[in-house]
């Protein structure tokens, strides 16, 4: 789970699950991790307002990289994600393998 200050703590989210609701699930699940990953840069209260402002810095790819690491060192191979599938690479370089995107309107 990518950090948004904002919508964690209102509990609020636009697609996939928020937090609540994502470690209820896992909760439910035979095992489970979540990861929550702070990006580098700050998102600008401008861009809460209008999400089509970007932020191009590519501190994304280099968050995901530093929480593939985590998920390796945890023991962590097969994925379950939830949420709305999206092209993740480099996973296999880390020994990760998205098996599953699970709806979040189950």
């Amino acid at each position: 789970h990518m950090e948004d200050t904002f919508k964690d703590v209102l509990q609020e989210s636009t697609k996939g699950f928020n937090v609540d609701s994502a470690l209820k699930h896992i909760a439910k699940a035979e095992s489970g991790v979540f990861l929550l990953l702070r990006k580098q840069t700050d998102k600008s209260i401008l861009q809460n307002i209008d999400p089509s402002i970007r932020d191009n810095s590519g501190d994304d790819i280099k968050t995901y990289g530093v929480g593939a690491q985590i998920l390796s060192d945890l023991g962590v191979k097969k994925m379950r994600i939830l949420g709305s599938p999206r092209k993740l690479h480099g996973l296999k370089g880390f020994g990760l393998e998205v098996v599953e995107y699970v709806d979040t309107q189950k």
